[in-house]
């Protein structure tokens, strides 16, 4: 065997020594890749009252911090280390109250639990932990500004509670719940938010509304410029099941109209073909004016199934409508709101807004 040189051993030396300051570099690489591809995310604070900074992820710890309600934050990283910080708020404890749950429980009547994660966060320079389930990675608006664009000085959302994909500020609209007891339809104001949390699915990043005014709530309203008068409400509502009987798969889209609750309400349609499963056109009439309940917004374009709610709304003592149609391009039911207070001259009633429900 060739006996080795000092030059041999020095150069020995030095490649161990480049070994081992690669390995003791290489962790430190590595968060700095991380931390480089989540600093790039930029998360808004939708907690009204602001979001606390805390020195470690645990409600025991210190607050060192505080993000304002639309303060955008710089995601460090995440942090799941076996347990979530459950949020649970009701109308007697009030909705400002956190507790650190080791397991995940299950609310009682009157509270809503929104789990979310620790994340490491930066804001002015401080560095802590946030929970994520305030942090939205959407813009919300300096200012409520206002447009008459379809789905902006009305927002119109179904009894999930999720308000839907909103790009909006919730805080700039006033919100309603409509609800059935028994057979009587009310309009209940939301008067406090509650709590608001994001989520995030197939149709992208949404915000989820709790609020104990949405007990037995069949639609949730938002409007901008104008109120809906609150209380006892004038209405008729459709058993959507009954809208199935005759339904046999996606390409036809047949289903059965009901035509009594359509002639009660004066509502006719239009069909080429005579045939009741397969109208062209919803017909409303008043006062001598005619109008065509449909629904288009930019290249979406729905089918007509049924009016499914009729019923002053606004409070304008004129009749507005709720109707439901299939979405021609997709698997979608469009679920319409025209309402009679936002109508122009020589019509009856304006698309105001609408929610879409997926279907498989």
């Amino acid at each position: 065997m060739k006996k080795m040189t000092n030059m041999d051993l020095s150069n020995l030396k030095k490649f161990l020594l480049a070994i081992c300051f690669l390995l003791v570099l290489n962790p430190f690489l590595n968060s700095q890749i991380i931390s480089a591809r989540v600093d790039s995310l930029r998360n808004t604070v939708i907690a009204k009252n602001g979001l606390n900074i805390r020195s470690s992820p645990s409600l025991n710890s210190r607050i060192i911090g505080n993000i304002p309600y639309k303060g955008n934050a710089t995601v460090i990283g995440s942090y799941y280390m076996g347990f979530d910080t459950i949020l649970i708020s009701s109308k007697s404890e009030g909705w400002n109250q956190y507790y650190y749950l080791g397991r995940q429980e299950i609310a009682g009547y009157g509270k809503y639990i929104v789990a979310g994660n620790w994340v490491e966060v930066e804001y002015n320079n401080i560095i802590g932990y946030v929970n994520d389930a305030y942090l939205a990675r959407i813009k919300l608006p300096v200012n409520c500004i206002d447009d008459s664009d379809v789905n902006s000085n009305v927002l119109f959302y179904n009894s999930l509670n999720q308000i839907g994909f909103l790009y909006a500020d919730p805080y700039c609209y006033k919100w309603y719940s409509v609800n059935q007891t028994g057979g009587e339809f009310t309009i209940t104001e939301i008067s406090d938010l509650g709590m608001i949390s994001t989520y995030t699915d197939y149709g992208g990043p949404g915000i989820t509304l709790y609020s104990d005014s949405l007990y037995n709530s069949l639609y949730v309203i938002g409007v901008k410029n104008f109120k809906l008068k609150t209380g006892v409400i004038s209405g008729q509502i459709l058993d959507e099941n009954l809208l199935y009987k005759n339904y046999r798969n996606d390409l036809d889209n047949d289903f059965y109209l009901n035509s009594d609750f359509m002639d009660e309400n004066n509502i006719s349609y239009t069909s080429k073909t005579g045939n009741p499963f397969k109208q062209e056109k919803l017909i409303i009439k008043e006062n001598g004016i005619q109008q065509e309940l449909e629904f288009r917004d930019g290249n979406k374009e729905g089918k007509p199934m049924s009016v499914i709610f009729v019923g002053d709304l606004d409070g304008d003592d004129r009749m507005d409508y709720i109707t439901k149609f299939a979405n021609k391009f997709s698997s979608y039911w469009i679920y319409s709101l025209h309402l009679s207070s936002q109508r122009s001259r020589g019509k009856l009633v304006k698309l105001s807004a609408y929610f879409e429900v997926y279907y498989d």
